[in-house]
């Protein structure tokens, strides 16, 4: 039983960080497309 909950715990734990880390990178990815988007929008 010990084995399997402790399983349990470490795959939430690792899901989570996967979240957070692709989040993470979700949103640097958005705010570098922004950024080069936004002079050529500016420029017409």
């Amino acid at each position: 039983m010990t084995g399997l909950s402790i399983r349990g715990a470490l795959q939430v734990v690792v899901n989570a960080l996967l979240i957070k880390v692709l989040y993470q990178s979700l949103k640097r990815v958005r705010a570098l497309a922004n950024n080069h988007v936004s002079p050529h929008c500016h420029d017409g």
